[in-house]
């Protein structure tokens, strides 16, 4: 074979298929034919585990692509390489949509609370100790609190409003 086509494959055993490929191209593992430096492929499992190898307690971090998006998801301690559930941490689908929670994104940034709704915010927006604006799990907004009560709510400062007819009124818990 001429250099550009060499390669040398390892099997973990002569009926399995190739665990690993080094071509002049890159290194495969579950492919014969990398495509990159490093090409990862696999159909049914994550095609890249990260784990803090601390403890077998401690879960692992996998990524794998499939139908055109990526999936960012845990596993459950102590099993290996197998995704704890079917709902990603993260997914980016082939169209940039982020998703948080869901496998599949419907805008820009889709954010699933899932079975919490309303036990934790979707979005917080400041530090560990002043919170500038934050969305909860029921969709009420607070700017300048933790706690909204009504579907906006804003606290300790002042509305600037370009319309002629608004109606306030007053929240005393």
């Amino acid at each position: 074979a001429s250099p550009t086509t060499a390669s040398v494959t390892i099997r973990a055993a002569a009926t399995i298929s190739p665990t690993m490929t080094f071509t002049t191209r890159g290194i495969g593992m579950g492919t014969t034919t990398p495509n990159w430096l490093l090409n990862l492929a696999s159909s049914t499992a994550p095609q890249l585990v990260l784990s803090s190898g601390r403890s077998a307690l401690d879960p692992d971090y996998a990524f794998r692509v499939a139908s055109s998006t990526l999936y960012l998801s845990t596993t459950s301690p102590g099993v290996a390489g197998m995704p704890t559930t079917t709902i990603p941490l993260l997914s980016v689908d082939k169209n940039g949509f982020f998703g948080f929670g869901t496998s599949t994104p419907f805008g820009k940034y889709s954010i699933d609370s899932g079975i919490n709704l309303g036990t934790s915010p979707l979005l917080t927006i400041g530090s560990s100790t002043i919170t500038a604006l934050l969305m909860d799990g029921w969709g009420k907004i607070g700017i300048g609190t933790t706690t909204p009560f009504g579907r906006l709510t804003l606290s300790n400062g002042f509305l600037g409003v370009a319309s002629s007819s608004i109606t306030v009124a007053q929240y005393n818990p």
